[in-house]
């Protein structure tokens, strides 16, 4: 019998983003690429709190040795020059 067992590692690029500069209204975008570095299929999650800043990926599956694109959304309401919101990508696995 052989067993392979081993535990799933990603990576995430970049490891933080920065929309700059928008406009009250105006919508960007920004984009997170996560690798799946093991040879086995993993789980991962995306957790944030924000009223500004969406992503339709809250959760996904990655095959072995493949990667994933997650999109995010700002859409600013109102001026705050010291915004900052931390988003975490958690492997599951």
């Amino acid at each position: 019998c052989v067993a392979r067992v081993c535990s799933s590692i990603i990576e995430v690029s970049p490891s933080s983003i920065n929309f700059g500069d928008s406009n009250i209204g105006s919508v960007k975008y920004a984009f997170v690429n996560v690798v799946n570095k093991s040879e086995l299929p993993t789980t991962i999650q995306v957790l944030f709190e924000s009223k500004i800043i969406s992503c339709k990926t809250k959760q996904a599956t990655i095959g072995p040795k493949q990667s994933f694109e997650i999109k995010f959304r700002l859409s600013p309401r109102k001026v705050n020059p010291n915004y900052r919101k931390q988003i975490t990508i958690v492997n599951l696995n």
